[in-house]
């Protein structure tokens, strides 16, 4: 863990929820700290990556054995606690 005290700023920073005074301040930082400025450019790859990941369809095996939990968990619940009326899938 990183003792320095603008460590913990970086993340906001790097997503833009940082206010403005501690934004100014934290520039001033990255001016003199290479650490603090290799701890962000690593921060911006990652959120870069992660704008650009595709989601994956799981596919239709995970949604059927997904289903089948979901009704096996369903008939497994005790009758009083089913809503009146309510079918199994």
């Amino acid at each position: 863990m990183n003792n320095d005290p603008f460590f913990e700023k970086l993340i906001p920073y790097a997503d833009g929820s940082l206010d403005a005074p501690e934004r100014a301040e934290l520039e001033a930082h990255l001016a003199q700290c290479p650490d603090c400025r290799a701890e962000l450019k690593q921060i911006q790859t990652l959120f870069q990556s992660l704008r650009n990941a595709q989601p994956e369809d799981p596919g239709e095996v995970f949604w059927q054995k997904f289903r089948n939990g979901v009704r096996e968990q369903i008939q497994a619940a005790p009758r009083a606690r089913r809503a009146p009326g309510a079918s199994v899938m």
